[in-house]
């Protein structure tokens, strides 16, 4: 190529179309020189090429930018913006030949700035954009990329990076690690690989052995310019009372001393657990201060992804912002990647093994072991009070089960807390009395030094003695994973509820507050539903029937009720509230979050408040306040409130097992769990939404009549759920009735009426009465223009159902002709990012599909799918009908192999979220087998 330079020839040959692009972007970039290696060197000269392959990693360190022309990339003429339809050229990006040329490996590592092209000149991304992809198909640490010293990797390392890529003369497969490994040698050809690598080994030490002042960069505790610095982020301070308890400290460090070992600490709720986990970080940065210590909370799936994302904030992980990536293989990939050094995760509360079964990666549920991977400088440690559930991710032999503390191991901890001045004989009895629990000594230390100086160990203990009666057992929780023997161990309840008399005594807003949190879902309490409380006869106000029947204008009353308490200013309120969670906070019963709108509180004080709330004759009461608050709060399930109805949906779960006595909290309770299982529905939760809405259509026909109108929506979204799970004759049952009422009680002009009518549109399609679904829809069609006008949200959806029934039929002209139209408002309605917008266009591409049109098609689809995987998720039924569409256009254009690629996602994706039976994963799976029959027998022989 030098020499065609040179006599201006070869414009004939592939390589030239490179050259043209990439001076035709220099000039668009406002850059004033270029230099492409394989026409800016005369091979011939030997001096020439030598001076350059040495020198060519510092020239493209030193450039501005780096572009790496891929001509075997290509995206199709129709995507002006290739960077959002990366779906398109995905597969061929990561087999293209540019990654495994030996060469291209320091055109990738050195520049600042790499950006990637297609074929035809469109930019696919940058270095920074698309390392995710880089890192996963050349296996080069993600902080090589964004441009950490190299120093930093071990020579081994760096070679590796090389190790399958190839050259055409073998001695290059060596030269082309020059730059990378740091070193300048005179080029051999003819000395082979073997001697060359030699060679290359040779001058490393030799330069090594000039630099022994150099921080060695196989050293994990090493702290080196230019890298972040290891971190400690442990969530509580370091207890300066701490006790030893023998040797267990000494067990977890010779447990944690073998190259990527796993702990688990299994024991009782209160045993220590977690504090031991604490000293032993601790102690670990005092014997290692460059060992990163990284913390998670595991309690449940929510939780688990926060604490990874936390870790991804902590070590300043590119892309952690992005809606689309998988904060857990970013996570699982540092922690891969050696070069960081030494760290330790503590993995807290891992007691659901249901949590830990199934992450949510972009492979489908996995289970949490593959994102905690084994490396020779990692420990993970998990603390959980389930043995099952530790087995699931550490072996029996490398578990420690914690006891209570010895004796003297928990009278040292009381003289600690207490001071030495305490009665020995004192301290004995009351440790025994506590049977050696740690959480029920620190809070009963806790409690004797909150009463003041006057208050001894002795009169905690007899009014300990006096309240045998009111024990309950250790073993009364929820889930099962408190179940102990009857042996006794139940007096950390006691402990608990004598702190609740104190506190209700000193406090009251305090121990309202506690009363009011006992019957939430235990993590993630928002604070805005606190702020309202009390067991006044207010909270069993009216449920206005006209405020029900009018669910999609429910106004959230929560801040109204805020607004109205008569405790004072705003800023009064809210100081009180603060130092309320403050009271609670000293006795260890609740706790704040990463999030400060939050709190959680452990599952056993809140089970000991209700046993606590039972005795007072107050349970039932607080379970009416829990219930009218989180009702005020939870509007109805559509789209436009999904972010909020996430946020509470957990303790709407919770409700759903709290059922009320009072006639107005079963009302408010009955709405409540329709709202929940609306938005359970719209997410395509359809599993969950039938045992909520038969446990709200259960309550609401004890004081609602059949033909009411809540009972009427009820019914209405069980058919549609019936609908969606593919029972198409229960949901005509349903509908028809939900139809047939409505036009008697609300008249057929009614707007619940249209929307029965076209739900049962719905169902006459799918069981194939088209002309029945025709009819039934025209009507509703023409009653909503004349009612609400054309352009509306309604009568939008209404038209688009009639759309896709012409489609069913056959009738393609008008059903393209109406799609245009309802697209065209809907996006200037709506936006072209809402449900019901991408749903037409959806339709649209169907059309375009039968009408031959599958290059539209396409392009439509893949913006569609793209939308509803950042917001409805990539299993959402939404988005798997349109992955499934997408997958036949591909096929129609005659790309059978990504076509069969494409249904076999959406083939296990519609597994998982709707079963194996399903019709939706039926018709798939029967597509995908065809399809793959068709690839391996083209001929049909």
């Amino acid at each position: 190529m030098y020499q065609d330079i040179l006599t201006d020839a070869g414009k004939d040959k592939s390589g030239f179309e490179k050259l043209r692009f990439c001076s035709q972007q220099t000039a668009k970039d406002g850059l004033q020189f270029l230099w492409v290696d394989t026409c800016c060197i005369d091979k011939s000269n030997v001096r020439e090429l030598d001076t350059a392959i040495n020198s060519m990693f510092k020239w493209y360190k030193g450039a501005s930018k780096c572009y790496v022309y891929l001509s075997d990339v290509s995206v199709p003429t129709d995507f002006t913006d290739a960077v959002s339809c990366q779906a398109v050229w995905a597969d061929a990006f990561r087999n293209c030949r540019w990654f495994t040329r030996g060469f291209t490996l320091q055109e990738l590592v050195a520049p600042a700035v790499v950006e990637f092209f297609s074929k035809e000149g469109k930019i696919l991304g940058t270095k920074s954009s698309l390392e995710g992809e880089i890192h996963e198909i050349t296996k080069i640490p993600v902080s090589a990329l964004r441009g950490q010293v190299l120093d930093d990797f071990s020579i081994e390392d760096r070679m590796s990076w090389g190790a399958s890529r190839a050259t055409t003369l073998k001695e290059d497969k060596v030269y082309c690690l020059l730059g990378i490994c740091g070193v300048f040698l005179p080029l051999i050809y003819g000395e082979g690989e073997e001697y060359a690598t030699k060679r290359l080994i040779d001058e490393v030490e030799r330069r090594r052995g000039r630099h022994t002042k150099q921080v060695n960069s196989t050293d994990p505790n090493a702290v080196r310019p230019g890298v972040i610095r290891p971190s400690c982020v442990i969530p509580f301070r370091r207890d300066p009372e701490f006790v030893d308890r023998g040797t267990l400290l000494d067990d977890i460090q010779e447990k944690c001393s073998t190259p990527a070992s796993r702990v688990a600490l299994v024991g009782l709720g209160g045993v220590g657990k977690s504090q031991l986990a604490i000293e032993f970080c601790y102690r670990t940065v005092d014997r290692s201060p460059g060992t990163w210590i990284f913390w998670v909370h595991a309690g449940n799936a929510s939780r688990l992804e926060q604490g990874y994302r936390d870790i991804a904030n902590q070590v300043q992980l590119a892309g952690r912002t992005d809606p689309q990536a998988n904060v857990f293989e970013l996570v699982r990939d540092w922690l891969l990647d050696e070069s960081h050094g030494k760290w330790l995760l503590v993995l807290d509360n891992a007691d659901d093994s249901d949590v830990i079964a199934s992450v949510s990666g972009s492979h489908g549920q996995q289970h949490l072991s593959r994102y905690l991977p084994p490396s020779k400088y990692g420990t993970v440690i998990v603390t959980s009070r389930s043995s099952h559930a530790a087995s699931r991710l550490v072996e029996d032999r490398d578990t420690l089960h914690i006891k209570p503390m010895r004796d003297t191991d928990a009278q040292v901890l009381l003289r600690r807390k207490l001071g030495d001045a305490v009665e020995l004989e004192d301290v004995v009895e009351l440790a025994a009395a506590l049977e050696l629990m740690p959480l029920a000594l620190v809070q009963a230390a806790a409690y004797i030094q909150k009463q003041g100086p006057h208050y001894s160990i002795r009169k905690y203990l007899a009014a300990f003695h006096k309240s045998d009666r009111r024990k309950t057992s250790l073993l009364n929780r929820e889930a099962g994973h408190l179940r102990r023997d009857n042996e006794a161990k139940n007096s950390i309840i006691t402990t608990w509820q004598i702190s609740f008399e104190t506190i209700r005594s000193t406090r009251r807003s305090a121990a309202d507050l506690l009363s009011l949190m006992s019957f939430f879902d235990r993590q993630g309490i928002p604070k805005a539903l606190l702020s309202y409380r009390s067991i006044t006869p207010t909270i069993c106000g009216s449920v206005d029937g006209n405020v029900i029947t009018q669910a999609h204008d429910k106004q959230d009353t929560f801040s109204r009720h805020c607004a109205s308490e008569d405790s004072g200013s705003e800023n009064s309120d809210d100081d009180a509230f603060t130092d309320d969670v403050q009271t609670l906070r000293d006795y260890s019963f609740v706790s704040e979050t990463n999030d400060p709108g939050s709190l959680e509180m452990h599952r056993l004080v809140q089970l000991a408040t209700q046993e606590w709330l039972e005795g007072r004759n107050e349970a039932e009461s607080w379970k009416d306040r829990f219930i009218s608050n989180l009702f005020d709060a939870f509007p109805p399930g559509e789209y436009e409130n999904w972010e909020k109805c996430q946020r509470l949906y957990p303790h709407a779960v919770a409700a759903s097992h709290k059922k009320p006595q009072s006639l107005e909290s079963c009302k408010k309770w009955a709405r409540l769990l329709y709202h929940a299982a609306w938005y359970a529905s719209s997410k395509g939760n359809f599993v969950e939404v039938e045992p909520l809405i038969t446990k709200s259509m259960g309550v609401t026909s004890k004081f609602r009549s059949p033909d009411s109108f809540e009972t009427l929506q009820s019914m209405a979204l069980l058919g549609g759920t019936k609908h969606a799970m593919g029972q198409w004759d229960a949901a005509e049952r349903l509908k028809l009735l939900v139809v047939n009422t409505c036009k008697k009680r609300l008249g057929e002009d009614d707007s619940f009426t249209q929307m029965a009518m076209n739900g049962l549109s719905l169902t006459y399609r799918m069981q194939g009465r088209l002309k029945a679904a025709e009819e039934l829809l025209e009507q509703v069609v023409e009653i909503s223009k004349r009612k609400v006008g054309e352009d509306h949200r309604d009568t939008l959806t209404f038209m688009g159902n009639l759309a896709g029934t012409y489609m069913d039929q056959g009738r393609w002209d008008v059903a393209e002709k109406l799609l245009v139209r309802v697209v065209d408002v809907q996006k200037r309605m709506l936006g072209e990012d809402h449900p019901d917008t991408l749903s037409s266009i959806h339709g649209l591409a169907s059309t375009n599909m039968v009408r031959g049109r599958c290059d539209v098609a396409e392009k439509l689809l893949v913006r569609v799918v793209d939308i509803q995987k950042r917001k409805l998720g990539e299993d959402h039924p939404d988005t798997l009908n349109s992955i499934n569409t997408l997958a036949y256009a591909w096929k129609d254009q005659g790309r059978i192999t990504e076509a069969i690629a494409l249904m076999r996602k959406c083939v296990q994706l519609t597994t998982r979220r709707l079963g194996h039976t399903h019709c939706d994963t039926l018709t798939s799976t029967e597509a995908l087998s065809s399809w793959e029959e068709t690839l391996n027998d083209p001929d049909g022989t």
